[in-house]
Order: C-alpha cells, then structure tokens, then sequence
C-alpha cells in the first residue's frame, strides 16, 4: 500500500510498503482519512530517534488518525462497513497483568503507532482491534477525530487529579497538552485555570476558550497571582505541562495544604523536588503515562475537543503527481511541527510525548456525494514539498470549522461575525476581494430596510432602524469616513472581520463544490485562482450567502426561480401566470461638479435615449444615479450575467450621453468619476426551505415563533424589461407604499428543506417572488444573516442539526434571547434572561423626564415600536422604553441599579439611545440623504460617560470611563466585584440636551 515512510533522519518516501496484517473476527479494516502530526513524529524526522527508540530500518510516521471503517470482523457488532471512526493507537497485550488491572497504557508489550519498529499510519489504511476503535458522532469531523488520541491526555490527567466542583486549578504549559488538559479540568468541574506560560501568543490563543487566567511567567509571578485569587489560600490541583525542570521545581508553592500535583511533561533530565516541603503542605504528587479508557469520554466531550482546532498549524492533502516518489527534506513539515512542539528538545521517548503542536495531513480523494468518502481508494501525494510545487501549480488544502459562510456581502459579514461571537470556529468565503456584496465599493447600492429610508421612523414612537452588527458597522463607518468613501466602507467590514479570533476570512475564494452523504454536506470546495490554491473545508453547518446559491445549488438543494402563478400561494400581487421573469439588475454611478465645463464622448455602443425615453425615471440629481438603470429580468440573470453586464454599461452610458449631451440637465460642468463594472443583482436563485414565506406573511406580520429577524421594506416588484418597459414607473414606489407593518422572518425559512445542514441567508432564502420584493433588500438580509448566524453556532454548541432546530424549543427560545441581548430587533420577542441580575435590582435617577422613567431601562425591548407603522397590535408595549434625563437638571446625569443584597457583576452590558428612527446608510446621493440623517455620531448617544461600581459601605470604584463614544451597545468586562449599586454617570452627549440610557444588563462570573 502507499505510505509516507520515514526512510532515514530527514528523508521521507511517499511509495508502497508492504506491511501485513491479518484482518481478525474482533478486528476492522480503516480507511485512514486525517492523521495528526504529533511532536514525536517531528523528532524522529529531524533526529532519528527518541532517546532509546531509534529508527533503524524505514518507518510510517503518525499515531493520531480517523477515518472511515470499510471491512468489519466476524465479531464486531458495534461497527459497520461506512461508519466514521477513530483510533486509539496504543494495542497492549489484554492478557497481561497491567492490562487486566485496568492499566492497558502501562503494559510493557503495547505496542505503539509509530514507535520503532511498529510502522504508524500515515498510509491508505490499518487493521486495528474493534475494541480500540470508536464511532464518530455525525457533528464532529475527521480532524476533530484525529485530536481524540491529545484530548484523552488530558482527560487522563484530569481523572488522575480527582478534580471536585469548583475547584481553581494550575496549568503549568500552553502547548497542546496544557490546552486540553485545562479543557478537560474545565470539562471535570474547575470553577477556573490559570493557565502559565512564557509565551503570551499562546496564551491569547487558549484564552478566549473559557474562564482562563493567562499568566506570563516572563512577566508575572505565578504563585503572587494564585494566591491574589485565593485569597492566599492557594490552588486546589496543579497540571505541569511543560518539561521544565525550572517549573517542576516550583509547583509546590501556589498550592493550598494537601493540593494535588498531575505531572504530564517529560523532562530530560532528573529534577530536584523539595519533600520536605511537600510533607509541610501533604501534597500530593500523582503522575500520568499516555491514557486509559479515556477515547469514549473524549469524544463525549467534543465539544471541548472541537476548542482546540485553532491549535491546527495547518492541513496538507498528500498528493503526488506522474507516481513519481517523492525524496526531499520537507520543509512544511518541519515547519509547522518542530517550530511550535514547546518540548522537542526535552523529550525522551515517542510513548513519552505528550506535548505536541498539531497539524494533519489528509488523504482524502474528492469523492462522490452519494457515497461514503475515502472507501474506494487512497490518492498518494505529499503536501508542501519542492516536488510537489515542481509537479503541479495548483496547491490543494484541507481546512475544518464549525460553520462555513459561502458569500461575504452583508448576509454573509452579519452571518460569520454573529456566529464567530458566539464561539464557533468560522470560515468565511467571498468570491471578491472586498466584502459588502452590493453595498461594496465595486458596486455601491445603498443598504436599505426597514425603516423604508427613514420614512416609516417617528421618534419615541417607530424605531425601525436595524440593530445589532449592522448598526454597530453603520455607527463605526459614520464616525470613521465623514468623506463617505465607498472604499472606507470595504475597510470598515474587513476590518470587523479581521478582529474576530473565531473567524478565517477567504478571500477571492469561489465556494466551487460540495460533498453530500444522505442529505448531510461533509465538505465544501473551493478555488482561489489568484494564489492557485483549492480548499477542502469540513464543517458542521454550511451557510449559502452568495446570493445566486452557489453552494446549495451544488449541494443538491430543492431551488426555485421566476415568478410565481397567483393560485399557487394566494397572492393578490402575484401573477395570473407563472414564468420565468424575475428581478434585473443595476449598475451605478458616481459624478461631480468640475468648476468648468467638461464634454463627454460616448462609446460607439452607448445607447441612445431621449427626454420621453426617460419620462418615468427621475434624472435630475446628477451626483449618485440610477437604480432604474435596470436590465436583464427577461434573462437568466446567471447564466447571462456577462450579456446583461454589457448591455448595462451601454445603457449607463447611454444615459450620462443623454444627460450631458441631450437637452439642459445643468450637467455642463459635470463628469463622471466612476461606474461600476459588476451588476447589482436582485434576484436570481431562492431556495425552498421548511416554509416558504409568501405576500400575507408579510402584510399581515405573522407571528412566527421561531422569527429571527424583522423586515419593513416594500413589495417592491419591479418590471422585468426594467428601463426598456419605458411606458411603465421602473418599480414600486417603495417611499410610499411600504408594508403596514414590521414583520417577522421565520428560521424555517433559512433552512434548506432537504439538505439537513444547509442554512440560507440573504436574498436565497426561502420566499416566493412577491415576498422576496421586500426581504431582498440589504438591511433586511443582514439582519437575517445575523440571525442565522446565532442560531448555527448556538445549534452546533447544543448538538443539534438545522434540519431539527424549528422543533426544539428551548433552542428557538436561546436564539432569540442572543439575538435580543445582542441589539437586534424582533417582533414580539422581550429580552427575559434570568441570569441577568438587573432584572432583580431597584432602578433610581439623579432626574427624568414622565415618558422616560429610570425603570424604563428593565422593560425588556430596546426601541420604541408602538406607532403607526411601528408593529403590529399587541406585539410591543408601548413607551420609549428608554430613560430621559430631565434637561432643566442638565448634564452630568446618572442612572443608578439598587440590590437588596451585593451582587458579583464582572460584565455590563449598556444600550445607548443612536437615532434609530432616522435614516443612517452609506450613500454617494448626498443631497438627498443630507437632510435624511445625521452622518456621524448620533446627538442622541450619551459621549462621555463613567461606570462606577458602590459597595455595602457605600465606597465607590470606577469601572469604566469612556470618552468620545459612539456606539450603542458597550459591553465592559471586569474582574468581579462585590456591587450593592451600580452607577452610570452620563457627562455629555454628541448634541442631545439630555442623557438618554435604553438598557443596562448586569451578569456575574457565572454568566
């Protein structure tokens, strides 16, 4: 079979080795899919040996696999032909006396992957014991499988520690050992892990992952902070991680009396421990080797698993072209494995390492969507080598997240930034090399919604605008580009996306392909020409944003297109008769006052219009035009994307010759300063999900409970014919004939009714035509994108499919619960977290206006709804929901929260007042937005504010002071304190006369 086969120190073969093994009825045959390259491979490559286990005669490397089984024994019954499993690697003697003790790791005839002379398994496949192979769950991937093998080391050494409820303990090493080991003293009950290094990048990494005290041992004293913690008490379990003999040295001090010492490193030489010490404190010292047992509690636990992908350096496909062997020093290899493994140079023995960095390689054939991957056969190549760039241009990687987003417009920048804050791992794919979609630079459509361009807004009474991320990129680009550059908006997204550790952003990346096996996609393709790369991506749940569904489309999804007849859904607006005609598209441009006059030559295709051409259309503002510079409804908007692309620049041209050369426009000093290139599409592809949104769904704001998102814009169909139906108005006069209420859009709605992990957001989602006229718009699609964003990574955290999230309560109810703490806005959904300790507090106020009382901030909703055009009956409660300072008392101002008893607060969460009943969108038409909206920080936002914490004595501690603030959610972290009160003082505001506080959120360590 094909192996990659360590032939000596520094030479590896990919080539065929033989190696027998007689397939038994309690054994399985694997097809090996992902192996994980673990420290002690990177030293038998650079070294040749492992203190005694030397490499005398070729070798296959790797220990830490999965795959998929495809041939089971005569007695196996827990197995079966397709099922995908992992490993564990170390096969003892089950008669031996260790082993039947319960011991098996500690049986001196084990014998070990990839420990000499045992070849490891790297290779097409392996015959292992039944017994020691294990199912994957349908949500955790092959490379997640591969991380069992370090996972149960440190399950291992969190058994041994006999951890007890709320216990606090040590984590000496951020390497891979040390991170799943603090996951796995989590996992058994550790209230907390300081976790110790000398590496802060490391311990940025693992950090995020839970509650984990970094500490910089280069920088702090380890035991000072421990005992700061405990109140010089100490911790109850220390883990020593590293292999230095300088921190096995010093593990007893930050311990308490009778704490307990797990050693898991290996260091190379002997260390000097103090017992006489260790007797003062009865400490116990208790010590590890490999694992037992602990594969099937592993994978129980994969959602803990799943936190250490990040330590993944990276995935290489083996590969190899013209079957030519490959003999070379691999660079990449020794790159990603001995430059991050933090104990190569101390340890002693394969068996013995336990604290490797972490890449894979996978094997795996592009395979067929109908059939498991990986059963028929086994593609030999070596990833990263001087042969393999030799061989072929196109370089092949293989990436695992928990959620993949194919399309970066606003759907698709909403969806992976809500979902990454939720603690997914995210991979984000945009076929361009700007974000934004149509609101990007490269196109440059305004994003409108809900608030109908700020028409259907009445302050204190309907506040429309969209919340959550799309409001805080609105408030950061408003406050960032006062010259309202297209390409400062591009910036503003990157920018957003490049903050989240949780998320990968791939750009100019086309999502190309999908694996489907029984309706579950298993992996995305993906090309990006412009570095010659292709991606495999593995992930749990799959999110089509592109629009025009690419990656449902290729996934198999049940789609429509056209218009819809009148009798299939009862729609008053539809067609008599279905066709295929839909939505066109635009392209824009962008002009200015030259001081002088400036001619314009037309191409020789520009087309020819007139004043009665015109007549319908609107063409007096010269700065920012047209969106009814529209065509190619009556085509396929796809597949004749080049044609319609075309025949836009025409008309564009056409209509700038007209204005400049075809009558007076006072366009004589006018020039152009830019046109777009790529259509603005509307409408191509919609996907049939579990319901079908339709036109009464819309007028009649049903009350979805499983609603994530809020629309209000228009039934706006436009004629297919777009500018060439010239006797017509080019669409719906959205300004004024806008739906009567905001209306809710059902989760059901963004999940593929036949591909069980496939979720939809944007203009894709599952709508008839009509519908789709209002949900298509920009604002509205990013809000969805947000909500299907939360609802995906909170649906992988409690294991459950898309497919079954509209049937699960209590998830339906934590989505919404998110989605409401996160600002964003849903009809008839109040914000009703229990852990949330200002809903038990008394809310006083220096002064306050009657409509705007300080107890106002714990009403549950964050806008004002209740008006005309606001929502429906009985889906709000009316008031501003805010409190108002009085402005005689005026400013500085506080609001304060009163407990009966102290509370520990270490996060606030505070909900500012930003205008939400205006217009706020980046657009080049500056006179008419100019007196639409306020570009900049809104005069309602509170500027200049203090957060001070009061305890029982009435001392108080300043927990924040913020100065020039813009935003509207501010979210302040801070280690606990001990609040009988809690003060917010506003000093000065962007222009109100008075402070304005919509709500404040309190939550405990705990929360």
């Amino acid at each position: 079979m094909r192996a990659l086969v360590l032939e000596e120190k520094g030479v590896l073969s990919l080539r065929e080795i033989d190696i027998p093994e007689v397939m038994g009825p309690d054994d399985v045959r694997v097809s090996i899919h992902t192996v994980g390259i673990c420290a002690s491979d990177v030293h038998y490559y650079t070294d040749g040996r492992i203190g005694p286990f030397v490499v005398r005669e070729p070798m296959v490397l790797g220990h830490e696999a999965s795959g998929t089984v495809m041939e089971v024994g005569g007695n196996v019954r827990h197995l079966a032909v397709g099922d995908r499993v992992c490993m564990e690697p170390g096969v003892p003697d089950a008669g031996s006396r260790a082993s039947r003790l319960g011991m098996y790791n500690l049986d001196p005839a084990v014998r070990f992957w990839a420990t000499p002379p045992v070849h490891g398994v790297l290779r097409a496949s392996v015959v292992h014991p039944a017994s020691l192979t294990f199912k994957l769950p349908d949500q955790v991937s092959y490379a997640e499988g591969a991380m069992v093998e370090p996972m149960a080391i440190g399950m291992h050494a969190a058994a041994k520690a006999e951890i007890v409820p709320g216990d606090l303990a040590i984590v000496i090493g951020a390497g891979t050992i040390g991170t799943v080991t603090t996951l796995a003293a989590l996992a058994g009950g550790c209230s907390r892990v300081v976790l110790a290094d000398l590496r802060q990048e490391k311990l940025d990494l693992v950090a995020r992952l839970g509650p984990i005290v970094p500490v910089n041992v280069k920088k702090q004293n380890l035991t000072d902070v421990v005992m700061d913690l405990t109140d010089g008490w100490g911790a109850d379990v220390l883990f020593e991680a590293s292999g230095s003999p300088e921190a096995a040295e010093m593990m007893i001090d930050p311990l308490r009396p009778g704490g307990r010492i797990v050693n898991i490193g290996s260091p190379v030489h002997p260390i000097r421990i103090d017992l006489a010490y260790a007797n003062s404190k009865e400490v116990q010292i208790r010590t590890i080797f490999r694992y037992a047992h602990m594969f099937p509690r592993s994978i129980a636990l994969w959602r803990q698993v799943r936190s250490i992908l990040p330590l993944i350096a990276d995935t290489y496909r083996l590969r190899q072209r013209d079957g030519l062997p490959v003999r070379q020093r691999p660079e990449a290899l020794q790159r990603q494995g001995a430059s991050r493994c933090q104990s190569a140079s101390r340890c002693q023995s394969a068996s013995r390492c336990q604290s490797a960095s972490r890449c894979h390689f996978d094997r795996r054939e592009k395979s067929s969507p109908t059939r498991p991957a990986n059963v028929a056969g086994f593609l030999p190549s070596v990833a990263m080598t001087a042969a393999t760039a030799r061989a072929g241009v196109e370089q092949h990687r293989e990436l695992d997240c928990d959620i993949l987003v194919a399309g970066g417009g606003m759907a698709g920048v909403a969806c992976a930034l809500a979902a990454a804050r939720c603690g997914a791992d995210v991979i984000l794919c945009q076929d361009r090399p700007v974000l934004g979609g149509n609101a990007s630079s490269e196109i440059r459509l305004p994003i409108m919604g809900a608030d109908v361009c700020g028409k259907r807004g009445v302050a204190l009474e309907v506040e429309p605008r969209e919340g959550g991320i799309l409001e805080e990129i609105r408030l950061e680009n408003a406050w960032r580009n006062p010259q309202r550059c297209a390409q400062m908006w591009d910036l503003t997204l990157y920018e957003k996306c490049r903050a989240e550790n949780n998320l990968r952003l791939l750009l100019n990346t086309v999502v190309d392909g999908a694996e489907v096996v029984d309706g579950v996609i298993r992996a995305a393709n993906a090309t990006r020409a412009s570095t010659e790369d292709s991606f495999r991506i593995t992930a749990r749940t799959f999110v089509d944003c592109t629009g025009d569904g690419r990656l449902g489309v290729e996934a198999g999804a049940r789609f429509t297109e056209g218009r819809e007849a009148r009798s299939e859904f009862g729609e008053s607006k539809a067609l008599e008769k279905a066709d295929h005609w839909r939505l066109g598209s635009s392209l824009l441009f962008t002009a200015c006052d030259m001081g002088h006059p400036v001619r314009f030559i037309p191409p020789p295709f520009a087309r020819k219009f007139t004043e009665e051409d015109l007549h319908q259309r609107t063409h007096r503002n010269l700065e920012f035009g047209y969106w009814w510079i529209e065509y190619g409804g009556t085509l396929d908007t796809i597949k004749d994307n080049e044609m319609i692309r075309d025949e836009l620049v025409a008309i564009l041209l056409g209509v700038w010759d007209h204005i400049k050369n075809g009558g007076d426009h006072g366009a004589e000093n006018w020039a152009l300063t830019w046109f777009g290139w790529i259509p603005g599409k509307r409408e191509s592809r919609r996907f049939v999900g579990q319901y079908r949104m339709k036109q009464q769904d819309i007028e009649e704001a049903v009350d979805f409970s499983d609603a994530i998102a809020c629309g209000g814009w228009a039934l706006d169909t436009h004629p297919p014919e777009g500018i060439d139906a010239r006797r017509r108005h080019p669409g719906t006069n959205a300004l004024k004939e806008y739906v009567p209420y905001l209306y809710g859009i059902p989760l059901r709605a963004c999940v593929s009714a036949n591909v069980h992990n496939l979720m939809l957001a944007g203009r894709n989602i599952s709508t008839t035509h009509i519908a789709m006229s209002s949900t298509r718009v920009m604002g509205t699609c990013t809000v969805v994108g947000q909500g299907v964003g939360t609802a995906a990574a909170l649906g992988i955290a409690r294991g459950v499919l898309p497919r079954d999230m509209a049937g699960r309560a209590s998830l339906l109810h934590a989505v919404q619960q998110q989605l409401v703490r996160d600002d964003c806005f849903i009809p008839g959904v109040a914000h009703r977290d229990e852990a949330d300790l200002a809903r038990r507090a008394r809310v006083v106020a220096s002064s306050f206006q009657p409509e705007g009382a300080p107890e106002n901030i714990l009403s549950g909703e964050t806008r004002a709804v209740f008006g005309r055009n606001g929502v429906k009956p009985g889906a709000t409660k009316p008031g501003t929901h805010r409190w108002m300072s009085d402005p005689a008392a005026g400013l500085p101002a506080s609001i304060v929260l009163q407990w009966p008893q102290p509370v520990r607060i270490s996060r606030v969460e505070i909900v500012f007042d930003t205008g939400m009943h205006r217009a706020l969108t980046l657009s080049h038409q500056y006179d008419f937005y100019g007196s639409e909206m306020h570009w900049g920080p809104q005069p309602e936002t509170i500027r200049h504010y203090r957060l001070e914490s009061i305890d029982a004595t009435g001392a108080a501690r300043l927990l924040a002071g913020e100065r020039d603030n813009y935003q509207r959610r501010r979210v302040h972290a801070m280690d606990a304190v001990c609040a009988a009160e809690l003060r917010l003082t506003a000093e000065a505001t962007w222009g109100l006369d008075h402070a304005r506080v919509v709500e404040i959120r309190c939550y405990g360590p705990s929360a």
